[in-house]
């Protein structure tokens, strides 16, 4: 990675921390009384408060420390998708001379592909076909008869010098049967748009890693209605493709820099409310 890279992408990194920590420690310090439920903390008023979540054992139970320790860490999680789509950027664009967030792809296609669309998610949701990606790329770029106006939104976006573009979707690694259709439904019809096969146009369930570390991936929703060969990018499978060989190597290094520099601060303010 480049130095000028490396500099953005932790002063991002860091942004990122700060901007969570920000969201999950009081303005002020509790007093001793409101120590155990506080109801002015934005940790329990997001996490333990609102309905549906509602946990009074736990607010009665636990201190409020690890009350706003925990509400963090699930923040954390719910935002660390934009994080792994800017780095996969700040990477891209030492390769790549278009790299994209949240492009907005604007076209026409087919009246029958989107029908086609359908009615191939539904098979391969009952599972009475094999999930062949490639195949059903090729079904859905085939022409028709009436064109209709469509946009489809992509987490990343890279084109390459010979006009090769790729499109990505950046999610969870254990999807549910609903996301993973979803997902794929939205990739055929990048194909669908741009009425284009391989090479010229990539399409990818991207995975910024591997749940399993270094094992097989072996998520059996994902092994069920996705093409693991063709259609993910699993962890370094991802990286290498958008930063090069050495890509998910120097992330991992580049997050453990900022977490040794920036760990004390996150428990202080997290656990006794220092800044």
């Amino acid at each position: 990675m480049k130095r000028e890279t490396r500099s953005k992408m932790k002063g991002y990194l860091e942004g990122f921390i700060h901007g969570l920590l920000d969201n999950y420690t009081p303005k002020s310090a509790p007093s001793a009384k409101r120590r155990f439920v506080d109801f002015d903390e934005p940790a329990v008023a997001l996490e333990y408060l609102k309905e549906g979540s509602y946990k009074p054992f736990h607010l009665a139970l636990l201190p409020i420390e690890i009350i706003r320790i925990s509400a963090f860490v699930n923040g954390f999680e719910t935002s660390l998708g934009n994080a792994f789509e800017e780095c996969a950027r700040l990477f891209a664009l030492e390769r790549y001379p278009s790299a994209l967030r949240g492009y907005k792809l604007v076209g026409e296609l087919y009246a029958d592909a989107e029908t086609r669309i359908k009615d191939l998610l539904e098979d391969v949701g009952d599972n009475t076909i094999r999930n062949n990606y490639p195949d059903l790329v090729r079904q859905v770029v085939k022409t028709g008869d009436k064109l209709i106006a469509r946009t489809r939104k992509v987490d990343l976006y890279l084109q390459d010098a010979s006009g090769h573009q790729f499109f990505f979707e950046m999610k969870g690694p254990k999807p549910n049967k609903e996301q993973a259709l979803s997902v794929t439904s939205r990739l055929l019809q990048i194909h669908a748009i741009l009425h284009e096969t391989p090479p010229m146009v990539q399409t990818f369930y991207a995975m910024a890693y591997n749940p399993y570390s270094d094992k097989v991936y072996r998520h059996s929703i994902s092994l069920k209605y996705l093409d693991m060969k063709n259609q993910v990018l699993v962890g370094n499978e991802f990286w290498k493709l958008v930063g090069g060989s050495t890509a998910y190597k120097e992330l991992l290094e580049l997050c453990q820099e900022v977490r040794e520099e920036k760990g004390k601060d996150i428990i202080d303010r997290l656990a006794f409310n220092l800044s």
